[in-house]
């Protein structure tokens, strides 16, 4: 790293931290303390360091490097007994200490509103916008390309009470990817639609069993693209959903999915569609949290246009005082490719097994300011050599929240 960017660094986090203290001299004013008349504003800041051992996921001849990141965000609501309003913004602007090439500013833009009516009725929409070029995947990255691109996810819905055991929801989920200044990358460009019925009955008087019936829609946007990709697809779920216990909280759906391309000569899929989380709160603000599932995942891999995930997970935190809190999790899990594929001198169907765990520690100084330490440990071990990775991060990072 050369003098003038090391200089360069230095003052950039010198001015934005006194710059900030500056204007919120008071800790006083705490979080959520800043009123304009009915509003509340949120205004925050992150300063990190990170130790990254593999920076663009290589199979071999990995790229390790020290990133700056440089997080201010505010968040501004509207808080009501009835209804709420909330709208914010983040940027997070990343320098790398040798691959600058990486250099980035990534920025997401949130906002959700909720309403609630006397005779059991609730709506509620929101929406967020990023412009990113993280690595891309579910449940873990399937893409190892940094890319710039925008998403954009809107989810809209209803909930109302029909009678004393019975209730209905209404969702709607929509979802745009759009790879900015990339040709390589322009072909996976697409939307998808999902449209959600769910009727509940509740059993207990926190517990419902449901069943579920969803459609999806994907469309790619370019036309020799959507002529093999695009898919309709019908899913249908039963499950349970609420608190078993008044400790623990449980949502389970298990069904069948139905997908259906436009293109007579690709083959549809049908199979087993799974979501599952429970929720043991043993201890306020402490919790253990066990979570799975098995997906349909659209697919940015050669010839396939998906691969079925298959996952499982736990994740603990723990507040071990009123200043110190920790956190542990794990993930594995299998992505399953299903067309024959050739990479070099090998054809066959790819599947990958993926591990992943992590750590942190967060100390709570003041209301306003708070520190953490984490380390995450990230393994891709294919069948194909060439989508093997290994990842290790050490991050360190100070929060100012007003």
């Amino acid at each position: 790293m050369s003098g003038t960017c090391r200089a360069w660094m230095t003052n950039c986090f010198s001015a934005l931290l006194v710059a900030w203290l500056v204007g919120f001299p008071t800790p006083a004013l705490g979080q959520g303390n800043i009123e304009l008349g009915p509003f509340r504003i949120l205004p925050s800041l992150e300063l990190a360091g990170e130790y990254n051992d593999n920076v663009t996921l290589a199979p071999r001849d990995e790229k390790s490097d020290f990133i700056w990141i440089i997080s201010p965000g505010v968040s501004i609501e509207l808080p009501a007994r009835r209804y709420a309003l909330r709208l914010g913004y983040r940027a997070d602007i990343l320098r790398y200490t040798d691959q600058d090439q990486l250099d980035s500013i990534h920025h997401t833009v949130q906002g959700d509103a909720r309403v609630g009516f006397a005779g059991g009725l609730n709506l509620y929409v929101s929406d967020e916008f990023k412009r990113t070029s993280d690595f891309a995947g579910f449940p873990v990255p399937e893409l190892t390309s940094r890319v710039d691109r925008d998403e954009n996810v809107l989810t809209a819905g209803a909930d109302y009470t029909v009678r004393e055991r019975i209730g209905l929801a209404v969702d709607y989920r929509f979802f745009l990817v759009n790879y900015q200044d990339e040709p390589i990358f322009d072909e996976l460009d697409r939307q998808d639609h999902l449209a959600a019925l769910t009727v509940f009955y509740r059993v207990l008087p926190k517990t419902s069993v449901l069943g579920e019936y969803n459609y999806q829609i994907i469309r790619y946007d370019i036309d020799a693209v959507a002529q093999d990709r695009d898919s309709d697809a019908h899913k249908f779920k039963v499950g349970v959903k609420g608190d078993l216990t008044a400790k623990t909280t449980v949502l389970l759906k298990a069904g069948a999915e139905f997908k259906d391309y436009d293109n007579p000569a690709r083959e549809d899929w049908t199979g087993l569609i799974v979501e599952a989380e429970a929720i043991w709160k043993y201890r306020e603000p402490s919790q253990l949290r066990i979570f799975g599932g098995r997906a349909n995942i659209e697919s940015t891999f050669q010839e396939n246009n998906f691969f079925i995930a298959t996952y499982g997970g736990a994740e603990l935190r723990h507040q071990l005082n009123p200043k110190l809190l920790v956190r542990v999790a794990g993930l594995v899990g299998t992505n399953d490719y299903p067309e024959r594929t050739t990479v070099g001198t090998e054809t066959k169907e790819r599947s990958d097994t993926f591990y992943e765990f992590g750590a942190a520690i967060r100390y709570q100084i003041q209301r306003w300011l708070s520190v953490e330490l984490a380390y995450d440990y990230l393994v891709r071990d294919s069948n194909f050599a060439d989508f093997d990775y290994t990842n290790n991060r050490v991050r360190s990072t100070v929060r100012l929240t007003f």
